[in-house]
């Protein structure tokens, strides 16, 4: 029993080293590419990430949390705004980030909030480049 739960520990640690995006050596960033627009969400497992978007010119970086749950790698900030999360599955190599953003009115001192969203289906084609858009 023992040698088929570390041999398949084994094998799920090597898919998990080898799943994102082909990279050599153990895993130490994930990226995330929007399907429609191109803009990015990159995470290290140190809990750095970064957002660049290509159709809103926003550019963000911060830190978080990160954790590791079979093939399902997830993050969240700690920090009231931006709140980030993101979910990202090794297995079917996929993902998804969300950003809340508030923007401070000038005039009345309201908090206007919007949502920047990375909706990648497949992280295989990734290349860190904004998409072209139609």
């Amino acid at each position: 029993m023992r040698t088929r739960l570390l041999a398949g520990f084994l094998i799920c640690g090597a898919f998990v080293a080898g799943a994102a995006n082909a990279q050599r050596g153990p895993i130490r960033q994930f990226l995330l590419q929007d399907d429609e627009t191109g803009s990015s969400f990159s995470l290290t497992l140190k809990g750095a990430y970064a957002y660049v978007g290509c159709d809103n010119n926003i550019k963000l970086e911060g830190d978080g949390n990160v954790k590791i749950s079979g093939c399902i790698v997830t993050f969240d900030t700690v920090s009231r705004f931006p709140l980030v999360h993101a979910e990202i599955d090794l297995c079917k190599g996929s993902g998804s980030a969300s950003i809340l953003m508030h923007e401070l009115g000038t005039a009345t001192h309201d908090v206007d909030a919007f949502l920047l969203t990375v909706i990648d289906s497949d992280m295989s084609n990734n290349t860190s480049l904004c998409k072209q858009t139609r």
